[in-house]
């Protein structure tokens, strides 16, 4: 019973701190393209509740400027840079705006949408 204890915070420690994703379409280019590995690094806002958008602790907030994957209001993973913050949303926008869809068609998003900070790796 001890290893299967083990075993199972192992799990939920690991999938708390990140996981890699790939980038789909072309809205975050030139700095991210298609196709392209990143790395969701969710443990950077704090500790959520497993599988839940929840926190049981938050120590911060994406910085404007900041590459976020989030969950659109469609349901969708995204991938998009935090323009602004206002109280507990934020506004997000791709680089490439003309391909892009994101706040300015959907409007704000609130904090608890937010998965994590992407982090890229150069080719």
């Amino acid at each position: 019973m001890k290893h299967i204890c083990i075993v199972i915070f192992i799990f939920l420690l690991i999938s708390e701190i990140g996981f890699p994703a790939a980038v789909e379409g072309n809205s975050m280019q030139p700095a991210i393209r298609e196709n392209k590995i990143v790395y969701v690094f969710t443990i950077v806002y704090g500790i959520r509740i497993p599988f839940s958008t929840r926190f049981i602790v938050r120590w911060g907030v994406p910085k404007e400027g900041s590459i976020v994957a989030f969950i659109d209001p469609m349901g969708n993973f995204s991938i998009k840079r935090c323009i602004t913050r206002y109280k507990k949303e934020i506004y997000l926008e791709g680089d490439n705006k003309i391909s892009s869809v994101d706040s300015r068609n959907y409007g704000y998003i609130p904090i608890e949408n937010i998965i994590g900070n992407v982090l890229t790796f150069s080719d």
